[in-house]
């Protein structure tokens, strides 16, 4: 019983300072979580041990086991465990600061990233209507010309309208095949995504498992709209309890769609 309670105090000794350690622990940058991580381990360690020592011998008696379970369970394993969650929610609510943070930084260079993209795109679509215009104003100058040439009395001035076509013509068709480029330089700007490293340290022998879960904001709605699933019952259940003392309280006057009021019999009887 001596040895016992020696080796009691001692763990004890250990798993005091683990606790006040959970206690005390401020996460501010990746250092503290790494030193925050580190003591979980710490903890859990202990845990192993107090249980190894102390409760998984009495797992296999009957006498007194429960009691004497209970004893040590409350005595090393639970300020462990308290100190397990005081830290892992310290550890999680970093983490999960950390994260907005770096999220909205992502969003903030996405953002810009897309600004830039859109700015250059409406660049490039200006610089494509600038050539389509004078690829237009050379063209009908062409055209001119030679209606023009077409209709000359002498040989000279028709050679030179043709000439003067041949040259606007010669403008559209470049006009056209700069315009053509930038309005496929235009289709062809893409914004980059950004990303953001986060900044949370990998820590070996650890690791956030993140589940879906659902919080009802509106129940009104959320009804309604539970309503709509083929297999409803699955998530709402009709309080049969409630609406007997429903239909009790008001004696089956008030009229509720889907529900039956109804008056029940039963036969009371005494010895005498």
């Amino acid at each position: 019983m001596e040895t016992e309670l020696i080796k009691v105090d001692e763990l004890r000794a250990e798993v005091a300072p683990v606790v006040q350690r959970a206690t005390d622990m401020v996460i501010v940058t990746p250092a503290d979580y790494t030193i925050a991580a580190e003591n979980l381990k710490d903890n859990k360690r202990l845990q192993a041990k107090a249980d190894e020592m102390f409760i998984a011998p009495w797992r296999k008696t009957k006498a007194d086991a429960v009691a004497n379970m209970k004893k040590w369970d409350d005595l090393l394993i639970k300020p462990l465990e308290r100190a397990e969650h005081i830290l892992k929610d310290k550890q999680l609510a970093w983490t999960k600061e950390t994260e907005r943070v770096r999220k909205a930084e992502e969003d903030r260079l996405n953002a810009i990233e897309q600004e830039r993209t859109r700015k250059e795109r409406e660049k490039q679509e200006a610089a494509a209507r600038l050539q389509r215009e004078k690829e237009a104003q050379a063209q009908r100058e062409a055209d001119e010309a030679r209606r023009k040439a077409a209709n000359a009395k002498n040989l000279a001035d028709r050679e030179r309208l043709q000439r003067e076509a041949a040259a606007r013509q010669k403008e559209a068709s470049a006009a056209a095949a700069k315009a053509q480029a930038k309005e496929e330089a235009a289709a062809n700007v893409q914004a980059n995504t950004v990303t953001v490293a986060s900044i949370a340290p990998k820590i070996k022998g650890q690791s956030i498992r993140k589940t879906w879960k659902a919080r009802i904001i509106d129940p009104k709605a959320a009804v309604m709209a539970l309503m709509q699933f083929p297999d409803w019952p699955a998530y709402i259940e009709i309080d049969q309890v409630q609406l007997d003392k429903f239909a009790a309280r008001t004696r089956g006057a008030v009229k509720m769609a889907g529900v039956k009021m109804y008056e029940d019999s039963t036969l009371a009887s005494t010895s005498k």
